[in-house]
């Protein structure tokens, strides 16, 4: 499954009104205006939609911290790294041929004023978490964005997967939007 995000510029480009007043300097200010071009960004080479990522993967049923271990072949220390270049305070995640869900990433830590590819992915995870609502399931089924089946099939797979003291309660917890993927549970990438 691919993924988009939205760009959000550090700081608004400024707008000048030209405002009634009695005064002959109001709104000389307006004439001089020119607004920015837009800004074009690169997500991190860990992020970015490729078909081979350096002989790792990033399996979205799985906590983050599973990228730590040694055997997964993940550059751990490329999760500190800005997620997008130039480095952005804030990105919003959106699916294709998903539900439109929408992730907000945020800095997770006060040492960084921009997003990282750690608190991109520790983002994908938590809000894949989320159990889906009546309502998404309804629309999802409706608008045919997934199939019922492969929906179901992905629960039981999920939950199959846990310790065996914890499968009846996660079974109760019911569909979480982790389970729409089916069996594209492989991380594909953001772009623009």
């Amino acid at each position: 499954t691919q993924y988009h995000y939205a760009m959000q510029p550090p700081t608004p480009a400024a707008q000048y009104l030209d405002l009634p007043s009695l005064s002959p300097v109001a709104g000389s200010y307006g004439a001089s205006y020119i607004p920015l071009p837009p800004m074009s960004c690169k997500p991190h080479p860990v992020l970015a939609p490729t078909q081979h990522r350096g002989g790792f993967t990033i399996n979205l049923t799985l906590p983050i911290q599973n990228l730590y271990d040694p055997r997964s072949r993940f550059p751990a220390h490329e999760l500190a790294k800005p997620a997008t270049y130039p480095a952005l305070p804030k990105l919003i995640i959106t699916f294709i041929d998903m539900p439109k869900w929408q992730i907000h990433v945020v800095p997770s830590t006060g040492t960084t004023a921009h997003v990282t590819v750690h608190d991109v992915l520790s983002a994908l995870y938590a809000q894949l978490r989320i159990p889906a609502s009546d309502g998404e399931c309804a629309r999802a089924f409706a608008d045919r964005l997934v199939d019922r089946a492969s929906v179901r099939a992905a629960f039981y797979r999920r939950v199959g997967m846990m310790p065996e003291p914890y499968r009846l309660a996660e079974q109760k917890k019911g569909v979480k939007r982790v389970d729409f993927l089916g069996d594209k549970i492989r991380f594909a990438g953001i772009s623009p």
